[in-house]
């Protein structure tokens, strides 16, 4: 349905810890292996807590993990056409969630976008799906890959990183909370350069270390369900 690829829409104070990029498939593609959905989902939320929180790339990610408000969903789908009907799906609902109840919702795939310019044609795609059902305004999708680089940076920058995930994400947001979100925050200029100094002062060998260490806690402490529930 459509054909020309955009570039991701954030809102202006996103930049701190959403945007969009390829990932490393040792071997190829074909060759690597798959490591199944309680491994995916496991990985996914150990790198929200140890990086995402942990290194407070975003401020606002921990009081919404914590209020059971972050949905993992780990796709199974094995064509971007299945991927993308999941997306439509999964924005669908999250527009129509009553407030205080799920904020923002992780597609992750480890089965498709492992090449860089797929990945950045596919988020385009999911973008341009967002707009043509009307929810411009309402929902906005932002991505994570394990290969990411910002456009004017080198793809050995250490600001990379802040953007880099175990699998390539779609990130789904009502535009509304992370609106209300960023007002809250008195100087959110200062979160993203605060992130690209700490990138730096971390450097990509330690950050990798970072990465390989949410892989590795996933496959000794699997995760069960949709993701973090909401405490009762």
């Amino acid at each position: 349905k459509h054909s020309q690829a955009s570039a991701v829409r954030l809102h202006p104070g996103v930049r701190c810890c959403m945007s969009a990029a390829p990932w490393p498939s040792e071997g190829g593609e074909g060759t690597r292996e798959l490591k199944g959905e309680e491994f995916v989902r496991a990985a996914t939320l150990k790198w929200i807590q140890d990086v995402i929180i942990g290194l407070r790339l975003c401020p606002w990610a921990h009081g919404i993990l914590e209020s059971g408000g972050v949905r993992i969903v780990v796709s199974e789908a094995e064509t971007e056409q299945a991927l993308i009907e999941e997306i439509v799906e999964e924005y669908e609902r999250l527009a129509e969630v009553p407030d205080g109840e799920n904020a923002t919702t992780l597609v992750v795939t480890e089965r498709l976008l492992g090449d860089f310019f797929d990945y950045m044609e596919f988020a385009g795609e999911v973008d341009n799906w967002i707009a043509e059902d009307g929810l411009q305004g309402v929902i906005q999708a932002a991505t994570f890959h394990p290969d990411y680089q910002f456009s004017e940076k080198a793809k050995t920058d250490p600001e990379n990183w802040t953007n880099r995930s175990p699998f390539p994400i779609i990130h789904l947001l009502r535009e509304e909370e992370v609106t209300m979100a960023v007002e809250s925050y008195t100087d959110t200029d200062k979160v993203w350069q605060r992130n690209e100094k700490l990138m730096r002062i971390k450097g990509s060998a330690e950050m990798k270390k970072l990465l390989d260490h949410c892989m590795r806690s996933a496959a000794s402490e699997p995760s069960t369900g949709e993701g973090p529930s909401k405490p009762s």
